[in-house]
């Protein structure tokens, strides 16, 4: 009996770090979406005309 229980709660186990592991990675598809946003927000605040956000951008340094 003892087995059989260490297995269920090993299954149960397996089963909710998988629904954890979904939830993670939809808040993290989620905090990229708002960030994205944010930075959007940002640049359109400036008010720039085309060439000027082209300065802009081709002044930010890219992190790879």
């Amino acid at each position: 009996m003892k087995l059989k229980k260490v297995l269920d709660e090993i299954q149960k186990t397996e089963e909710r770090i998988t629904e954890w592991q979904e939830h993670l990675r939809e808040l993290n598809i989620r905090k990229k979406q708002l960030e994205d946003a944010e930075i959007i927000k940002s640049i359109r605040s400036m008010k720039l005309n085309s060439r000027e956000l082209l300065v802009v951008l081709d002044d930010m340094p890219l992190v790879k």
